[in-house]
């Protein structure tokens, strides 16, 4: 019928579309019993579209043009150019990662979403078991079944001071520093269960202040109360502007390795692009998590050795 509408003969609709006059004429004469309509009359030796014709050949032209912009979405899709990602975080990345990596990946996608969902550091495995996200940044240890993890980066645990602190960059031991006021979500069984696995010794602080915030924990410490505790990655601005200092602690084991996950089997295509978008800034170094070996060493050359207050 779109042809009819075009003004071509059943011939040579019949020649374009690699079918044969009579099963045209079929066609016709099988749509016209179905809608219990007359679509087509003669007009001398051609065929003419009835008012009714043209209705159904607009129609069927739009049918046509949504079933193709149906295959150009699904094109896209698959080539990862558009459409929703939803993604689960635990939070450090979260805050201190994923905000450059979304703008870098919506630069580059810019008819993409991105759904974004927080979740604590030890509870992304029970909520990746729903189903309901595409890809997933946390501890590297919590993929669950149906889930394949790939290292995306290794944070620390890091214990830090005022960038004036007599432990600035010093190195002490943790018999010392438990007797210090440490400050950061130090509390509850989601910490001792992170602190089991990253520790050697069990967590045996004397005084500790609970903050939630880690924003809250930067602005304590550098007013220089107490001894913070964070993720490395949420530190790093701070220990670049020398506004924080590191706390060496030899005897606790603080690695935190994190992982981006993807569900096995078929993947959507925006996820390989977001997964490249994150690997993108931390070879930057927008995200950088771990001080080089170099610039350890010329931060305890340049700082001296300071003595530990007596106790």
């Amino acid at each position: 019928m779109a042809g009819l509408a075009d003004g071509l003969t059943l011939t040579e609709i019949a020649r374009k579309r690699w079918v044969t006059h009579s099963a045209l004429s079929r066609a016709l004469h099988g749509m016209e019993r179905r809608t219990g309509l007359r679509l087509v009359e003669r007009k001398g030796r051609r065929l003419r579209l009835t008012a009714a014709g043209w209705e159904l050949a607009r129609a069927a032209r739009r049918a046509v043009d949504q079933v193709s912009e149906v295959g150009k979405v699904a094109a896209a899709l698959r080539r990862g150019e558009t459409g929703l990602l939803r993604v689960l975080s635990s939070a450090t990345p979260a805050d201190y990662l994923l905000p450059q990596a979304i703008v870098a990946f919506l630069r580059k996608m810019p008819t993409a979403r991105v759904s974004l969902r927080v979740a604590g550091l030890l509870t992304l495995e029970e909520e990746l078991e729903g189903g309901e996200y595409d890809v997933a940044i946390g501890p590297s240890d919590a993929a669950p079944r149906g889930w394949v993890g790939e290292e995306l980066y290794v944070d620390e645990l890091v214990f830090f001071v005022g960038g004036r602190h007599p432990y600035a960059n010093q190195e002490v031991p943790w018999e010392t520093l438990r007797a210090e006021v440490l400050v950061g979500a130090l509390s509850g069984s989601g910490w001792i269960r992170l602190w089991a696995r990253v520790s050697r010794r069990p967590f045996d602080a004397e005084y500790v202040v609970e903050l939630r915030n880690p924003e809250a924990v930067k602005q304590v410490v550098v007013a220089g109360c107490g001894v913070g505790v964070l993720p490395r990655l949420a530190v790093e601005k701070e220990l670049a502007a020398g506004w924080l200092a590191l706390v060496r602690v030899p005897e606790v084991g603080t690695h935190l390795p994190y992982s981006f996950f993807l569900p096995q089997g078929l993947r959507l295509g925006l996820a390989e692009r977001f997964r490249e978008a994150v690997q993108a800034c931390l070879q930057r170094g927008a995200a950088a998590v771990r001080e080089s070996p170099a610039r350890r060493g010329r931060s305890a050359r340049g700082g001296g050795r300071r003595q530990l207050p007596r106790r």
